[in-house]
């Protein structure tokens, strides 16, 4: 016969890691809740708005949202102030031949040496020129 304690231990057992994962919802599920409800002033779409394109609300993230307005709290997530790159890598991203002509030009030009080389009579030339072809890009990419 099981005694009261026995089951009490298998039932822990049980329901521990459960227990974890419920709780961690839990608090998840009351922070968008509160969020929602006006906690934090934002309404329910601002809310999912706001988890969709940052990583989570904090109060730092709704009080920028607030002052800010959506639109401009936008422009402030995709263009960041102070993340240009320094002169030197400025430099270096232009001495790139790739960075030198436009990108619809630089794949019509890939497109065409594509095609001239799937023309080529045998296997082992095609071979040949996919072979220059890349190296050529490698030292473009370089």
């Amino acid at each position: 016969m099981i005694g009261w304690r026995e089951i009490a231990t298998r039932t822990k057992r049980i329901l521990r890691p459960g227990f974890h994962l419920l709780a961690a919802l839990g608090c998840l599920f009351s922070s968008h809740v509160l969020a929602a409800k006006g906690g934090t002033g934002l309404t329910p779409e601002d809310v999912r708005w706001l988890s969709r394109i940052t990583y989570g609300l904090d109060g730092a993230t709704v009080e920028r949202y607030r002052t800010l307005g959506r639109k401009r709290f936008l422009e402030e997530q995709l263009h960041p102030a102070g993340l240009a790159p320094s002169e030197d890598v400025q430099g270096a991203i232009a001495a790139l031949g790739i960075s030198q002509r436009p990108l619809a030009q630089i794949l019509a030009d890939l497109e065409t040496e594509n095609r001239r080389i799937q023309t080529l009579p045998d296997e082992e030339a095609r071979q040949q020129a996919r072979q220059a072809h890349n190296q050529t890009a490698n030292q473009n990419a370089n």
